[in-house]
């Protein structure tokens, strides 16, 4: 197993972290999201809850000051880290340079060649992801051919939506959206104090083990509109949001009639319907479409 970094051993404490920051002249961008997580049993739970196998590829976004890449590299991996702070990749380099196990890609992920980058290869995203950028990053990934598992930190608000069941106030288009794409799991919550600087928000880690899609093709594209017209206005019935969203393939008049004989109720709020709900709505809605409407 390989050895953690000096620096990384000495600068791993809130008091040294500072005094490590002032020496370097490098500043928190809070604007990209910047709270370096500092807390050794954290960084170890997350290790064990990516379950890692020597050899294998993982995927770090925004690694900061590397903590967590170093803990990575320990288990073995090969690691493709993305940082945009071009302030902070002078001491990625300089740390981890020497290991072959590491590749730095520079710049935004959310623009970045992943074709490119990962090619058609397997990998795990195992990250302290910036707030700011977490659902775009689940949007960028998580369809992804090739993610198996995504753990990572995360917003508590954020956690809770992830996983969450039908019915409950954190529900919505995105809870849908994770769990159309994998299994997810809430894993354990992070207080403010194991980050420098510390957020003013709890945070939480999340395990999400990827699986084949319920629906693909139009059946997809479907489900998805259907899902973004139900939570456009999350407090009206099934029926009432349907009048105003549009869904592909299908007039209004058609998409109330399929509605009402879709077998579920149309008094019935969105927020209520569980994936497995909406995946069916979508497959009769799909079907209709192609039926009535030849979508293609």
């Amino acid at each position: 197993m390989k050895e953690i970094p000096a620096v990384i051993n000495e600068i791993l404490s809130p008091r040294r972290l500072r005094a490590f920051l002032r020496k370097n002249r490098l500043r928190v961008r809070r604007g990209l999201g910047q709270n370096f997580l500092i807390n050794r049993n954290i960084l170890e739970k997350i290790i064990a809850a990516a379950e890692l196998s020597a050899g294998e590829r993982v995927v770090e976004v925004g690694p900061g000051l590397g903590f967590l890449s170093a803990f990575l590299l320990r288990a073995g991996v090969r690691l493709d880290a993305f940082e945009r702070d071009r302030a902070l990749v002078a001491h990625l380099e300089n740390t981890f340079d020497a290991d072959p196990d590491f590749s730095l890609n520079i710049g935004d992920v959310l623009k970045a060649d992943l074709e490119a980058i990962l090619k058609e290869d397997q990998f795990k995203l195992v990250s302290n992801l910036p707030y700011n950028i977490t659902s775009p990053v689940f949007s960028r990934f998580l369809p992804r051919i090739g993610l198996k598992t995504m753990v990572v930190t995360v917003q508590r608000q954020a956690g809770e939506r992830i996983v969450s069941p039908p019915a409950c106030n954190s529900y919505g288009a995105f809870s849908l959206f994770c769990q159309f794409y994998a299994d997810t799991e809430l894993l354990f919550h992070v207080s403010p104090g194991s980050f420098h600087p510390a957020p003013a928000v709890h945070s939480s880690v999340v395990r999400l083990n990827t699986k084949q899609p319920p629906l693909k093709g139009a059946g997809s594209t479907m489900f998805f509109a259907l899902v973004r017209a139900v939570f456009n206005s999350r407090r009206k019935t099934l029926r009432n949001n349907l009048k105003l969203g549009k869904l592909p393939g299908l007039q209004q008049e058609a998409v109330l009639d399929l509605l009402q004989c879709s077998g579920v109720d149309p008094e019935i709020r969105g927020e209520k319907l569980s994936l497995e709900e909406f995946c069916s709505l979508a497959a009769h809605f799909t079907a209709g479409a192609k039926t009535d409407w030849n979508l293609p």
